[in-house]
């Protein structure tokens, strides 16, 4: 009977860190598709200003990048950049060679456009 309730004892160990190891699974697994929705958005949408020519002409007038527009884009690349990173951390290499190369491109086109800012 003392050796039955080790084992029940035991059982309830495995269980309570089976659960647990889930739990962080899951946790991950939450972690990495939040960071593939932020990448995909500030990815999509910086990548669509700056090849717009964030400060090209529209309706026929030159329009200038305020300074609080370029501080805000700022910010979102870094932002990418810090996803990016963590997105090529627990992505499969070939994943993380694809996020590492538009990574390089779009950091290129923002270093382009930061020089003429």
């Amino acid at each position: 009977s003392t050796q039955v309730n080790r084992q029940v004892a035991d059982l309830e160990a495995d269980v309570t860190a089976a659960l647990e190891g889930v739990r962080m699974v899951r946790g991950t697994m939450g972690r990495v598709l939040a960071a593939w929705d932020s990448y995909s958005d500030i990815y999509t949408s910086l990548r669509a200003w700056l090849e717009q020519g964030p400060h090209g002409h529209r309706h026929g007038q030159r329009t200038e990048v305020t300074l609080s527009v370029m501080s805000e884009w700022s910010s979102r690349q870094t932002h990418l950049n810090e996803v990016a990173n963590y997105l090529t951390e627990v992505t499969d290499p070939q994943t993380s060679c694809t996020i590492s190369d538009e990574l390089c491109k779009i950091n290129l086109l923002w270093a382009d456009f930061a020089k003429t800012a």
